[in-house]
């Protein structure tokens, strides 16, 4: 590859055509590619280095603890958890509706896994994601108040697809649990709450907003 259309590829910002270009070369020369058979295989190079870039500003915008899948969880340590109901959030359509799930339980019973496995998930379907614990969420709109911040934090929470917010809470040994709470967000969002309460795991989605 000369000089020139290296130039020409860094011009138009394609770095993902020119890592690949001389080797894409030397196989359309061995194999007789046709000028077409050649072009969609730089572009399909350009398209994998851009799909892979934007996933990693996806991932680093999500703020995840760690990045946890479902396939690295431990079905068999919880019993309790129904595989089929996470597998169903995991197919991004309560995204797409824009619904809300809560999961309630106990410590160390996997909420915080499979709520940042499902926004790993949907961060891979072209969600934007964003992931916060509860202290994180006040630290920040504390912040906000402080130094008039122009609502720029809630425009931040707001962006997102899937907002996860994690210990949003927690109540002692046999308290009760509410039936219901209230996270409140635009029509066209989704969120998940993980709430520490009671003795119970179970996943509470939304019904479909109105």
């Amino acid at each position: 590859m000369n000089a020139s259309v290296q130039t020409a590829l860094k011009q138009l910002r394609l770095s993902g055509m020119a890592q690949s270009l001389d080797v894409r070369l030397q196989e359309a020369a061995g194999n007789g590619l046709t000028h077409g058979e050649f072009l969609e295989l730089v572009l399909q190079d350009e398209l994998l280095v851009r799909k892979d870039r934007q996933m990693q500003r996806r991932l680093k915008a999500a703020r995840l603890r760690e990045r946890k899948t479902l396939e690295d969880f431990d079905w068999q340590f919880n019993p309790s958890i129904k595989r089929k109901q996470v597998y169903d959030l995991a197919s991004g359509r309560f995204v797409r509706e824009a619904r809300d799930c809560l999961w309630l339980g106990p410590p160390g019973t996997g909420k915080s896994h499979l709520c940042q496995a499902l926004g790993y998930q949907a961060i891979k379907m072209g969600f934007l994601v964003l992931y916060r614990s509860i202290f994180d969420v006040v630290r920040d709109f504390l912040e906000d108040e402080a130094f008039a911040g122009e609502n720029k934090v809630l425009a931040k929470y707001l962006k997102p697809d899937l907002l996860i917010i994690d210990d949003m809470g927690s109540a002692p040994r046999g308290a009760s649990i509410p039936r219901r709470v209230t996270f409140p967000t635009q029509s066209h969002r989704s969120g998940f709450v993980k709430l520490r309460a009671g003795e119970a795991w179970t996943c509470m989605p939304s019904r479909e907003q109105p």
